[in-house]
């Protein structure tokens, strides 16, 4: 179901709205894969008896691994899925006896180790009966097991070392868990992970073994298989009457594999008690030497983890107890002879390994932990380094600046008020006289019909001087505190819960709000499974979507922003519970059988069908392995790039680091002395701000390249994760029946479709980048000759030299508009000028609204409400706009609630959040970059508001990334346009307009390198397109190396793998061409309807009408075609690109 994440995909319930994408396949879900999948050992799983002794020890290790760090909750976990695999194990054999018969020994992975035991065992058999040996095939099968055993004995050690290690770190471990109780259980199992990191364990190195020795047991019980079923064990065995018996394979085939044993004829087996019980007595002895082994290997523990774990184990002799009476006795010795050899094995490398050197302890303190809270498939939220990341990393330092009032403020009135201000003489005077001037302009604006600005009665300087003064009036209307009201935490019966879920009073809510939401899609699948109408049919799916979408999304939101860890511990917990929910919806069978017509039912069919509905047995075991797997990785590669540690370092002189305060000295609080602080060595910390600031700011181009090359030859996010990751899912693309993973992400009801269209698109939009930014490149190159004082033929330009003399060629330029416009670009004029936009575009006034008691995550918020001037309230925005420790780190777009209608009639209201890390102090300033973000975050908020689809499954930012991104993109032109900057934007001291030759300079200034980075983000979509492409590709690094020497006028730098640290990678894997495309029809929309009157009502009317309202209910070519006009679009390969 199509989540309210977009981008994930769960078939109905489609991710996260647009803004926050996750990935998860199917119904499109607020889909974060299931994490208690996460980290399941394979080696748990055994899959023949012959390797009871390996699941006992590999159970024990991963127990041991997983009892330091795991919650309760976690080991209930394990034991059920154990438990689980204990009850099919018997399933498991029977498959493999089939296997060895329909293959002779021959076929198959495992055919040449059971051709190679069972020559070994007819050898050893002739061999003992040459030596006059009795009972020559039963101590031929005895002999073959010891000399399995022995030639296996290195990998067993290395599973006991391993075990040893890990339980002479449970002291240690058991100190964590007293010193963190309480506290967050991420802290715990970082300091844990920390330690054994130190100590030199590995807590699942004991699983290594047990994989590796897999095929060997797996083959000796096929070559066991083959020669009972050729009928070779036809001897006894002291007691046993023969070792063929007392069943076959092939009755055990038949299921009658006990029907020697049951029913009774007159009180008796069919065979008789005597054979009966001698048959019996070798699975009494085996059933007998487990328990006792169990014993020995895993003496009594105190601890209730290892309880718990042991008290899994004690089921596991009877069930081999019952495989045995269902095989030949042959096999049956076999176990036995194996688990006696295993037990003494173990318990001498036990007392012959001693135990390792424990790492020096702790000192009375506990190590605060960073988060590991990140967003996942799909970046969670629409952030401005995935919009525009070449562009965003040559955002000047926003200027911030104090306001000359005290902590009211006066919204959009005067900039001194509030107490205690000490401004220039006349200042408060001024400001008095700029609102009577509004107020008086806004009495005499007489609003034309249809909204727009008032007819002028004289020449056209008295037209545009009177619509700027009516502009100016409807912009002053929207009043946003400097300061945000007080936060109410009270949770009181009679206030709201958190974001208005009455259900949300305390963290431990949300684990009941989503048990309840869970029951609530329960009876709603049970509705559709049984529903006989069509129409009721998609009307519950949409429900089932709606109510999945709400539960999932306001919890993703809550672990990304709420001020609170336990906060956001408890809605991470209930996104992993929403999440396994979710991929069963996205494989319920009645569910796809009842999913017939409309599109709203086609397009949830598609979202089921691409989840793999139609994939069963391995093939759908192998599809929920690499979902949950690929999904771990991402959230692994997101975890690095947050941790400064893995983002690189490097060593300045003093002379260097002296260079750098002086020249960016935002990057101070990142540089620490390293090593004797005589030497004056300093190190620096190369994370995106400290790298952006060196890049743009040193003059010395030594310090400029060492910097960039520490920073892209750090681990970043793991290459070796990355690596794996790709591979996963072209694995998951060929399951699903796409040649690779682009082709896969294409095919979701895209524009594009296809890569061929995308391939096409940035094909021809890098041969017309590339003489514009190569002549930039030549510029920049001659600026750098000019300041070295070389000759050019001797200068090339190098990737750490772009943005520093882009900076300068823009000063030497007269560039000074970027900082200018800065002074008239407050956070509460900034919102001023949205809602002149909405109100003279849209019909749509913007109004500050309180919170409800308990509403609230945090302090410093504020909410907004939009009303439409006939349809009435559309929905709510809130605003989540300064940055505070635990919060997402980016700005994003979350959707709350979706619209739609409701089944008894009436309008279910959305609500959506705006995050973003702006300047907190009042009356704070934001550069233009920023300004641009906030209207690009609006533009989401926009479509979920203005969205009218019956449905919320094709609600607002619920479709193709490459179709939901151009609103936002297109909001983007608004926060530069004259028209909107000339009448909303004031001067932070003099709240005067800014002057006309400011807005012209600003222009220009839009148009400076703007080709190098454009060319930039073509570069990075060619490698998002190609590592996702066909395997013919090569590794990511060689991707990256290629794909800059064809299309980029900079040189790739040996040694770097810039792919490391672009996040993109993984939220946006396959889709991150969907800004580009975006930004292109964007443009051309622009160009066509808005670039003369940017605020003209028929303009916004049609916006509204073509591209909003309907959502992602219309086919994307003929929605963008409706939208931006025709002749934009040309077809390619079944799918469709902008013209170039």
């Amino acid at each position: 179901m199509r989540s309210c994440v977009t981008a994930g995909r769960l078939s109905g319930v489609q991710p996260g709205c647009g803004s926050h994408r996750s990935s998860v396949s199917g119904l499109r879900l607020p889909c974060r894969l299931p994490a208690q999948r996460r980290g399941r050992p394979t080696c748990v799983r055994a899959a023949l008896p012959g390797a009871e002794g390996h699941l006992s020890s590999a159970v024990e290790a991963l127990a041991t691994a997983l009892g330091a760090g795991s919650t309760p909750s976690a080991l209930d976990h394990l034991a059920a899925r154990l438990t689980s695999s204990l009850l099919t194990l018997g399933d498991a054999a029977t498959d493999a006896a089939t296997e060895a018969v329909k293959s002779d020994g021959g076929g198959g992975f495992f055919g040449p180790f059971a051709w190679a035991f069972e020559s070994s065992l007819k050898v050893l058999d002739n061999l003992l009966g040459m030596l006059h040996v009795p009972y020559s095939y039963g101590f031929a099968i005895i002999l073959l097991t010891i000399i399995v055993k022995a030639l296996t004995f290195p990998l067993s050690r290395k599973q006991v070392e391993s075990t040893v290690a890990m339980q002479a770190l449970q002291p240690r471990i058991k100190e964590i868990q007293e010193r963190y109780k309480g506290r967050p259980q991420d802290e715990m199992q970082i300091e844990v992970a920390r330690l054994y990191k130190d100590a030199g364990v590995n807590p699942l190195a004991g699983c290594l073994p047990t994989l590796v020795t897999l095929p060997v047991w797996i083959g000796l019980y096929r070559a066991l298989s083959n020669v009972a079923d050729e009928g070779l064990l036809t001897e006894g065995f002291f007691w046993i009457p023969s070792l063929a018996g007392p069943t076959s394979l092939a009755a055990q085939k038949a299921g009658s594999g006990s029907s020697w044993l049951f029913p009774l004829t007159d009180g008796a087996p069919p065979i008789g008690w005597h054979d009966a019980v001698a048959y019996l007595v070798l699975p009494v002895l085996l059933i007998v030497s487990q328990y006792i082994s169990q014993k020995i290997i895993s003496p009594p523990s105190t601890d209730p983890q290892q309880q718990s774990t042991q008290n899994i184990l004690k089921f596991l002799p009877l069930m081999i107890g019952y495989f045995s009476l269902n095989v030949p006795s042959g096999l049956t010795l076999y176990w036995f002879t194996n688990n006696l050899l295993t037990t003494a094995q173990q318990v001498w490398l036990k007392q012959s390994i001693p135990a390792p050197a424990l790492p020096a302890g702790p000192q009375g303190t506990i190590v605060k932990a960073q988060s590991t809270l990140v967003a996942d498939q799909r970046p969670t939220g629409r952030d401005l380094n995935a919009r525009r990341s070449p562009k965003a990393d040559e955002a000047p330092a926003a200027p911030v600046a104090s306001s000359s009032g005290g902590g009211g403020g006066g919204g959009g009135g005067g900039g001194g008020g509030g107490g205690g201000s000490r401004g220039k003489k006349g200042e408060k005077f001024r400001a008095l006289k700029a609102k009577e001037a509004a107020k008086k302009a806004a009495r005499q604006a007489a609003p034309a019909s249809g909204g727009g600005p008032p007819a002028a009665t004289g020449g056209p300087q008295e037209a545009q001087a009177q619509t700027r003064k009516s502009d100016v009036a409807v912009a002053e209307k929207v009043k946003v505190p400097d300061a945000p009201p007080p936060r109410d935490n009270s949770s009181s019966s009679n206030g709201s819960g958190l974001f208005g879920f009455g259900e949300l009073r305390e963290p431990e809510d949300w684990d009941v709000f989503a048990r309840n939401s869970i029951a609530r899609c329960n009876e709603l699948v049970h509705g559709v499974t049984s529903a006989s109408e069509p129409g009721g049919t998609i009307r519950a799916v949409d429900d089932i979507s709606d109510t999945v979408c709400q539960a999932y999304d306001a919890a993703e939101f809550c672990r990304n922003v709420h001020e609170s860890s336990a906060w956001r511990s408890a809605a991470l917990r209930a996104c992993i519970t929403l999440g396994g929910y979710v991929q069963e919806l996205n494989m319920h069978s009645g569910l796809y059988a009842a999913l017939e017509a409309r599109r709203v039912g086609r397009a949830l069919r598609r979202d089921m069908e691409r989840a793999g509905i139609h994939l069963a047995g391995p093939a759908r075991a192998r599809l929920d392995t690499l979902t949950a797997r690929t999904h771990e990785l991402g959230l692994i590669f997101g975890q690095n790039l947050a941790d400064g540690a893995r983002l690189g370092s490097t060593s300045l002189s003093a002379q260097e680091a002296a260079a750098v305060r002086a020249s960016a000295p935002s990057v101070s609080a990142g540089m620490a002395p390293c090593g004797d602080a005589r030497e004056g060595v300093t190190e620096l910390a190369t994370g995106p701000g400290a790298l952006h600031a060196v890049l743009r700011s040193v003059p010395d181009e030594d310090v400029r390249r060492k910097v960039y090359v520490a920073a892209y030859s750090a681990p970043g996010g793991g290459l070796d994760v990355l690596e794996e990751l790709l591979a996963g899912r072209r694995e998951l693309a060929g399951l699903l029946g796409s040649p690779s993973w682009a082709h896969y992400q294409a095919s979701g009801g895209t524009l594009a479709a296809c890569p061929d269209a995308v391939a096409a698109f940035l094909r021809d939009l890098s041969a017309g980048l590339h003489p514009l930014a190569a002549a930039e490149a030549e510029a920049l190159r001659q600026a750098k000759a000019r300041d070295q004082g070389r000759a050019l033929r001797h200068v090339r330009l190098e990737p750490w030299d772009r943005h520093y003399y882009s900076a300068r060629a823009k000063a030497e330029a007269g560039d000074e508009a970027a900082a200018a416009i800065a002074a008239y670009l407050s956070l509460p004029d900034c919102l001023q000028g949205i809602g002149l936009m909405l109100e003279r575009a849209l019909g749509v006034t913007m109004t500050h609204v309180p919170f409800r008691p308990g509403e609230a995550w945090a302090a410093g918020l504020h909410k907004m409400e939009l009303v439409h001037e006939r349809e009435g309230p559309l929905g709510e925005i809130y605003l989540d706009l300064h940055p505070r420790p635990g919060k997402f780190s980016h700005a994003a777009h979350f959707t709350l609630r979706c619209g739609r209608a409701l089944p008894g009639g009436g309008w279910q209201r959305p609500a959506v959040a705006l995050v973003a890390n702006l300047p907190a102090a009042p009356r704070a300033l934001l550069s233009l970059e920023q300004a641009e973000t906030l209207w690009h975050e609006m533009g989401h908020a926009l479509h979920s508001l203005l969205s009218r689809t019956h449905y919320q499954h094709l609600s607002g930012t619920r479709g193709p990334m490459d179709v939901v991104e151009v609103p936002s993109h297109l909001l983007e032109h608004f926060a530069r346009a004259p028209a909107v900057l000339g009448a909303a934007a004031r001067h932070w001291r003099t709240r005067e307009l800014p002057p006309p030759a400011l807005l012209q300079a600003l222009q220009r200034r839009n148009r400076l390198f703007g080709a190098l980075r454009l060319q930039q983000q073509v570069v990075d979509t060619l490698v998002d397109q190609r590592v996702h492409g066909l395997p013919s590709a090569g590794a990511s690094t060689h991707v990256v190396a290629s794909v800059m020497a064809e299309h980029s006028a900079l040189p790739f730098v040996p040694g770097t793998h810039p792919q490391a640290r672009f996040g993109h990678l993984v939220g946006y894997g396959g889709m991150y061409y969907a800004y580009l495309y975006a930004t292109a029809l964007a443009a051309a929309m622009w160009r066509t309807h808005f670039a003369a009157n940017p605020l003209s009502r028929a303009a916004g009317e049609h916006l509204r009408a073509s591209l909003l309202a309907g959502g992602s209910a219309g086919d994307p070519h003929a929605t963008l075609e409706a939208a931006v006009g025709s002749g934009h679009l040309h077809a390619v390969a079944g799918g469709a690109c902008k013209k170039y």
